[in-house]
């Protein structure tokens, strides 16, 4: 019979000539691959402690229980302004409504005509846009859409009437409303813009004297409208605020009877 291969002494029975025999070599420790694994241990320990806490996520905006719907677009809705920019129609053109993920949005138009009595007729484009942010916070958008340092006035165009910027109009702070709201007041254009949690809210009228009576209008020895086109529209600046506050509760209500 002959014996198998003899297998290798232990290790603490080996003498120091026989450690350093070619046959029985150990491989060397690599210092490098035991400091690689504890510094993935240490990060799996360290992000998950993170992640236990909740550190690096952000919190979804507060819509304070807002929703998006189309009834938005109706002049009830937009009281007491419509019922002082008008006596008799107001016109709502079709609303857009784009609603997602991350943003629900709606913009209404109106438009409106109050005769002066003399043929002429101040005509008013009321603009109101509402977007839900549901992802992110608009904080740092509204102040640099709305803010006077950053803001710019653009014309709009409803019907047949084009409505341009007043470059008269001062954008100030509006307190009391939402977290962050500001005014826009001039001669022509009165505005007002809240910022409340994740939504954005915004109410726009701009006016100008138009000649509704058959023929030409009547001009002076100039040749100028005896009547100028721009109007103030200062009148109609106390009814901004309570018409934000009622959409804003409207925007509040419950859809279809749901509780939120």
């Amino acid at each position: 019979m002959t014996q198998g291969p003899e297998s290798a002494p232990p290790a603490d029975l080996l003498s120091d000539e026989d450690r350093h025999s070619p046959g029985l070599a150990r491989p060397k420790p690599r210092p490098w691959v035991w400091g690689l694994g504890g510094a993935v241990l240490a990060s799996a320990v360290w992000g998950a402690a993170l992640q236990g806490v909740g550190y690096g996520r952000t919190a979804l905006p507060d819509l304070h229980g807002f929703h998006i719907r189309g009834t938005l677009c109706t002049p009830s809705i937009m009281e007491p302004l419509t019922d002082n920019v008008t006596s008799g129609r107001i016109a709502a053109e079709e609303p857009e409504i784009r609603e997602g993920p991350a943003l629900d949005h709606i913009a209404c138009s109106f438009a409106s005509s109050l005769p002066t009595g003399d043929g002429w007729a101040t005509a008013y484009a009321v603009s109101v846009t509402v977007d839900l942010h549901k992802k992110t916070d608009p904080r740092a958008e509204f102040e640099a859409t709305y803010d006077p340092r950053a803001s710019a006035a653009a014309s709009k165009e409803i019907g047949d009437t084009v409505f341009y910027p007043d470059a008269n109009s001062v954008t100030r702070p509006y307190p009391g409303l939402g977290d962050l709201a500001y005014a826009d007041d001039g001669r022509t254009h009165e505005s007002l813009s809240v910022l409340f949690g994740g939504a954005v809210i915004s109410v726009t009228v701009d006016a100008i004297n138009t000649w509704t009576a058959p023929g030409r209008m009547p001009t002076d020895a100039d040749g100028s409208p005896e009547r100028p086109y721009l109007v103030d529209s200062s009148s109609i600046r106390p009814f901004l605020a309570p018409t934000v506050r009622h959409l804003m509760g409207v925007l509040s209500e419950p859809v279809d009877g749901s509780q939120d």
